[in-house]
């Protein structure tokens, strides 16, 4: 499978998934050796569970709230579950039962949760009194395994989550048949990409915030976090961003351990090389930028030829366009012997050969294409108002 031209070694891939479950089987045995006699410790699905990451990242820098108990409960054969355990809910009200559903409830609630093994019934118990909570069965993306998460990991957002602008689940439902839509052009247009995405991805996370971009983190590894900006997004949008965001993903496990790829430690400050004040991302953020802009860019280059609207068409040429300005930037900052090893040089090879074969496909709109209104993300009003449909098609 090719990514432009980067080749993507699914060897690698595979292996260092296996990797990454191993690590958290063996953090799980450690912390509670009574769970393996209940979950399916064969099993590499369960210890990829991106909660579980969650956890012990947390747990590590002393903020763990959810107990184990509740993010392996649905992970465990129904009459082997235990009768009753402790949950609680989120800052939105919502108690997440990975493998099983999400309950709905009232925010930061600690209840008692009680199994009817013979019935296959739960039920909420709070000081010994019964409590309504509704359930959410898993949503899925369309012809696919990848899961809408619904929930909000306050650590991953500002002031405790109190800048996301409402409840993940009303930004799901709002957006879900958009996202859709957007995963089955993919599935068309790019199918071998998406193919790498459902063995990286377990679930997207679709989000409002005006203060939040890109919240990849391999601290909730298998998780892609989309955020709408409080918008109306179309399907061109969620296509940027599926490659982007998912793309994260992937390149965690094609990038894994960093110091094959770079010399310095990969939270060194970028502007330690490029002298830019204002430069605020670390090395190995740049060398994940360079795999995004390629998985944007590949995504959108394939999708504009099945595209029939002059609108949508111009808007994709319009983004691919943005994405390739700032590609041409990273290439020039981890251009850098002082920052790549050898194999990181092997990947940054690839990138560039991508970056310079959509240039001279698209080198026509590239070199006249204005940019100067635009912000972090690509607005397409703004590029409209420079650029206008006749300018461009």
């Amino acid at each position: 499978m090719e990514i432009l031209d980067f080749k993507v070694e699914e060897g690698l891939l595979e292996n260092n998934l296996i990797e990454f479950a191993n690590t958290i089987r063996t953090l799980l045995f450690n912390e509670d050796e009574s769970l393996f006699e209940l979950i399916d410790v064969t099993s590499d699905e369960v210890f990829l569970e991106p909660s579980l990451f969650s956890y012990f990242s947390c747990k590590n820098a002393g903020k763990v709230v959810v107990s184990l108990r509740q993010l392996l409960w649905g992970y465990i054969a129904p009459g082997d579950r235990p009768d009753c355990i402790e949950v609680i809910s989120d800052s939105h009200g919502v108690i997440t039962l990975p493998n099983y559903g999400y309950g709905l409830c009232g925010p930061n609630q600690k209840l008692q949760l009680l199994w009817d093994r013979d019935r296959s019934h739960i039920t909420f118990l709070k000081d010994g009194m019964n409590v309504e909570v509704s359930m959410v069965k898993p949503l899925l993306l369309s012809e696919s395994k990848i899961k809408f998460a619904v929930n909000q990991p306050e650590f991953l957002f500002l002031n405790d989550g109190s800048d996301i602008l409402e409840s993940v689940l009303d930004t799901t439902s709002a957006h879900m048949a958009v996202v859709c839509a957007a995963w089955c052009k993919m599935k068309n247009q790019v199918s071998g990409f998406t193919n790498l995405l459902e063995k990286t991805n377990k679930e997207v996370l679709v989000f409002n915030s005006l203060t939040q971009y890109s919240r990849a983190s391999f601290s909730y590894y298998g998780t892609a976090f989309i955020n709408v900006g409080n918008k109306k997004r179309n399907e061109l949008f969620f296509i940027d961003d599926i490659a982007h965001q998912c793309g994260h993903v992937l390149f965690y496990a094609l990038s894994f351990p960093p110091q094959t790829f770079l010399k310095p430690p990969q939270r060194t400050p970028l502007k330690q090389f490029t002298q830019v004040d204002w430069e605020t991302r670390d090395i190995y953020g740049c060398f994940h930028g360079l795999f995004t802009y390629s998985t944007i860019i590949f995504c959108l280059d394939q999708c504009i030829e099945a595209l029939i609207s002059e609108h949508e068409k111009h808007e994709a040429i319009g983004r691919l366009a943005f994405y390739m300005d700032k590609f041409r930037k990273d290439i020039a900052n981890m251009n850098d012997s002082a920052i790549l090893t050898t194999k990181g040089f092997d990947y940054f090879d690839m990138f560039k050969a991508g970056y310079d074969r959509m240039y001279q496909k698209y080198k026509g709109i590239l070199r006249y294409s204005d940019f100067s209104n635009q912000s972090y993300l690509f607005d397409y009003a703004r590029f409209e108002t420079l650029n206008p449909i006749k300018s461009v098609l």
